[in-house]
């Protein structure tokens, strides 16, 4: 089974799934990608801009007494990072707090049409806090509008690969070895849908919100399988996503993938919210694979 390839929307009007005009992205930006605007904080211009935490999170392995070494208790401090990805716009890298010598897993996230990394990074990073890292992706510009889009899963795909292979070369030694997890939201989570099968031996875990939930059978799944993939999660805050979605879980598993959906009823199609909090309970079922 192959994706589309005309320019169009999806039946549920807020995934683009080819090159699209962008000024019927713009129309339909509000919709789609972005959560509500008042939650949605500027992006940082640079990164002297956004090294201090997001709304004051705690980071308790600072202020931990201990009796080791004070050379040994050096620990950097939670941060954002701007992250340089060649050929594409900057990335942005949540830093946990956490001494040189101790990895954490690595979080990949994905932002909607529309959107960007800004929000979704510091929404994620006051579920996470310390014991993962982000790499927040970010698409292509959106013409003039103040957002950015992935074209098609070849784009998102490609975006995918120069970010982590940024990302790997600043902070590499500090993640673990195991499997990461990406996180897509809308757009996000239906070109990642495309996207993961080549992905799936660093990224074996997926959480996919309020998206991709059309683009899998058996065959894909057994595909993911073999290529790496363990387990997804489908969050839905709408009817349509749930409906296709509780049918796409019997296809994951019958292809050998661990899967389940959690739907926020009424909530819509948002990353905050209920959707937000069962997203972050998919990520905990994740992480405990």
């Amino acid at each position: 089974m192959t994706p589309p390839q005309r320019n169009e929307w999806s039946s549920d009007g807020c995934n683009v799934v080819g090159h699209g005009a962008l000024a019927a992205i713009a129309v339909l930006v509000a919709a789609c990608g972005l959560p509500p605007r008042r939650e949605a904080p500027r992006a940082p211009a640079h990164q002297s801009a956004i090294s201090a935490t997001p709304g004051g999170i705690p980071h308790s392995s600072t202020q931990t007494p201990s009796t080791e070494p004070a050379q040994a208790q050096e620990v950097s401090a939670a941060h954002f990072e701007q992250l340089d990805v060649s050929g594409y716009p900057p990335a942005l890298v949540w830093v946990p707090a956490a001494k040189p010598d101790t990895a954490v897993p690595l979080v990949v996230v994905s932002h909607g049409a529309g959107g960007g990394p800004t929000w979704h990074c510091r929404h994620w990073s006051q579920i996470v806090r310390d014991t993962a890292f982000l790499l927040c992706l970010r698409g292509k510009p959106l013409g003039n509008a103040d957002g950015h889009y992935f074209p098609e899963h070849h784009t998102l795909g490609r975006i995918l690969s120069a970010s982590v292979e940024a990302f790997d070369a600043r902070f590499g030694a500090r993640t673990t070895s195991g499997p990461g997890v990406y996180i897509g939201y809308s757009q996000g989570a239906t070109m990642g849908a495309w996207a993961l099968n080549e992905h799936a031996s660093r990224f074996g875990l997926a959480l996919l919100i309020e998206g991709g939930y059309r683009e899998w059978n058996v065959q894909r799944a057994l595909e993911f399988r073999d290529a790496g993939g363990q387990a997804i999660c489908l969050v839905c805050g709408t009817q349509t996503c749930f409906k296709h979605a509780t049918r796409t879980v019997r296809w994951l598993k019958r292809g050998g993938v661990d899967a389940r959906v959690t739907y926020a009823e009424g909530a819509g199609h948002t990353p905050a919210g209920p959707v937000g909090e069962a997203a972050a309970d998919g990520l905990d079922w994740l992480r405990k694979r």
